[in-house]
């Protein structure tokens, strides 16, 4: 991700509100779930063929589990007991959260274009800025997001290879750990990255309605001042005021939306 949409305002330099959704953006693209609308016909096609792949992934996460619990997991020691039923209930959850977010990706793009019209209220530097700062704030937690998420799976990683079992010790075909410590090692990445896709969705998922929250309740402030500043303005006229008024009212709807 480009470190830019974190900069401080600079002059007239100033980002856009829908520039807040510019990392979330990203992940979503990465994950299968972005917008088309701009790709070639090509470009569309593989898209589509990447998408189908991670819908797979999703629903394969649980059978994976069941497979894993029946073969591989050993749930008589309270360590490996915790983490299967964190697991246990996460896959689930990850799958049904996944169809949701694919089925609804359209909000965002729709949220993005209200961003816009309501942007366009923002006429004074002050204004501007604050947009600015809404931009940097969302982008800049979206970033701590990735810190919190994945520290802690890659700090399981080092603990489970010193312990000499993988992750979670999943179902593995392939793979038998057992076979010496280049086997444990080869299985304990896969999981690893397994695990870093799927946290990687989750994620996204965890931090969209977040930051539609920050957007709109933002908005929502601000459409607050504009009203409070009708008729207080002595360079406006009784016309320019009702128009103002009629814009607000606009907006109030836009944000209902």
């Amino acid at each position: 991700m480009k470190l830019k949409y974190l900069r401080e305002a600079d002059g007239e330099n100033l980002f856009d509100s829908r520039y807040a959704y510019k990392y979330l953006d990203y992940m979503l693209r990465n994950l299968g779930w972005g917008s088309t609308t701009s790709y070639s016909y090509m470009k569309k096609q593989l898209y589509r063929v990447w998408t189908g792949l991670v819908v797979a992934f999703t629903l394969y996460v649980p059978v994976l589990f069941v497979q894993s619990l029946m073969w591989t997991i050993d749930i008589s020691h309270a360590d490996t007991l915790f983490t299967s039923l964190e697991v246990f209930f996460n896959a689930p959850a990850y799958t049904i959260k996944s169809t949701i977010m694919l089925l609804n990706r359209w909000r965002v793009d729709k949220a993005k274009d209200l961003l816009d019209v309501m942007s366009r209220r923002c006429v004074t530097y002050e204004d501007r800025v604050e947009v600015h700062k809404l931009v940097t704030r969302c982008n800049y937690i979206i970033c701590l997001y990735h810190v919190i998420y994945f520290i802690p799976t890659s700090l399981n990683l080092a603990y489970a290879i010193s312990s000499g079992i993988p992750p979670l010790n999943l179902y593995n075909p392939f793979v038998d750990w057992r076979d010496g410590t280049r086997s444990l090692w080869i299985a304990s990445i896969l999981e690893y990255f397994l695990q870093v896709f799927a946290i990687y969705a989750t994620l996204a998922l965890d931090a969209t309605p977040l930051i539609f929250g920050l957007t709109v309740r933002a908005y929502i402030k601000w459409l607050h001042v504009r009203v409070e500043r009708l008729r207080t303005q002595t360079d406006m006229t009784e016309e320019e005021n009702y128009e103002e008024l009629v814009l607000c009212i606009k907006d109030h709807k836009l944000i209902l939306e």
